[in-house]
């Protein structure tokens, strides 16, 4: 699920071996660049803010369910981190063992 560096990258997600390409879901071309925003945070080592998924996706929670269903088999899950009083949001990516969005929602488990 790594590169060669020892970091998490988009093409791992998208060509992880450990999930046969029949079980692949495709992502719409939001999910796509919002997936791609997760992944740099993530090597970054920032969060996501709501301000910036809404700048590619003006339902940003529809585009986060269904890249939740896509990650889930590769191991991850984007998490609400922090909700402010502002309604400014911050998400990130995570795995699934640390997850309390995938704890919390048990249908993401048959995946």
């Amino acid at each position: 699920m790594c590169s060669q560096r020892g970091q998490l990258v988009f093409a791992d997600l998208l060509l992880n071996p450990s999930v046969p390409a029949e079980d692949e879901q495709r992502l719409t071309r939001q999910a796509e660049k919002i997936l791609q925003i997760f992944v740099r945070a993530r090597q970054q080592g920032r969060l996501v803010a709501n301000t910036e998924l809404v700048s590619l996706a003006c339902q940003y929670s529809a585009r986060l369910w269904e890249i939740r269903r896509y990650l889930v088999p590769h191991g991850f899950c984007v998490d609400l981190v922090r909700r402010g009083d502002n309604g400014l949001n911050w998400y990130s990516m995570v795995p699934l063992a640390e997850s309390t969005f995938y704890k919390n929602h048990p249908e993401l488990h048959y995946l």
